[in-house]
């Protein structure tokens, strides 16, 4: 176990400026275990969700004011030695404040840090009792380089928002769309969308087909990965040669004649037939 663990929050003008603060901190190395940053939606619905059962404050309504103003929220954890706490402290509240010419930036102390790590795994046991009252709820992420980032989150977003509202199943009804950053390297980072919608109980599988294939074809024509790290499988096989090309299918085809000739490992989960 770490000898010392120190989470914090900022609220950030935008998701550009998030973006920006992270990619410096993750290309400088500054000494992070986590970076998360959640776009304006999914910081609503955080603190929609957290305050569920408590009243309105003064410092409640404060922070909502601030809230709606600006738009994103950047989580950042470490977990290092204590000798080195206070240089990653130093180190990412410097990259944040790099930006602080473009950004309005609002540091929330370590309140928003420590109540996300201890309800991060809530959200999963909901799912089951969510969907048994007639919503849906389904997650996709996706990768991309820094310099892309921007179009496919907006590309993705916009295709999600719009499969949604085509296939609900009355007229009026609505779905919400969030989105985070929860993986960064110094080449770029991975993008985790979160969907609730009202479902289409005679026909949610096909709903969700509907939803999902929307996506994944504005990431493929997006530059951005089918999949980041939950694997390939059946619901993204349609798109892997448009993302791996013809000679990278050929050298999955090689790798899996060499190590599986028999095709008894996952068949019909990574190449297309």
């Amino acid at each position: 176990m770490p000898a010392a663990c120190d989470y914090r929050g900022y609220l950030f003008k935008d998701l550009e400026s998030g973006t920006a603060a992270i990619r410096s901190a993750v290309q400088e190395c500054v000494a992070a275990t986590m970076l998360r940053l959640s776009d304006a939606e999914e910081t609503r619905f955080t603190r929609l969700y957290n305050g569920l059962g408590k009243g309105r404050s003064l410092a409640r309504r404060l922070t909502g004011f601030i809230s709606r103003c600006a738009a994103s929220t950047t989580k950042l954890r470490a977990d290092r030695r204590v000798r080195r706490r206070r240089i990653g402290r130093r180190a990412r509240a410097k990259a944040v404040r790099r930006h602080r010419a473009q950004v309005r930036r609002l540091s929330l102390g370590r309140s928003t840090g420590e109540r996300w790590r201890q309800t991060r795994f809530q959200a999963p046991y909901l799912r089951d009792p969510i969907m048994d009252r007639g919503l849906g709820v389904d997650t996709l992420e996706t990768a991309v380089s820094w310099s892309k980032l921007g179009v496919l989150y907006a590309a993705t977003r916009a295709a999600l928002e719009a499969a949604i509202l085509k296939t609900v199943p009355r007229e009026g009804a609505k779905g919400i769309v969030m989105c985070h950053i929860g993986h960064s390297t110094a080449d770029g980072a991975g993008l985790t969308f979160t969907t609730i919608f009202p479902r289409s109980l005679d026909g949610d599988i096909a709903q969700w087909k509907t939803i999902k294939r929307a996506a994944s074809e504005a990431i493929a024509a997006s530059g951005g990965t089918i999949s980041h790290h939950h694997g390939v499988g059946e619901d993204h096989l349609p798109w892997i040669a448009q993302e791996k090309g013809a000679l990278g299918i050929e050298v999955l085809r090689a790798v899996k004649q060499a190590l599986d000739p028999a095709g008894v490992l996952n068949p019909g989960k990574l190449l297309p037939g």
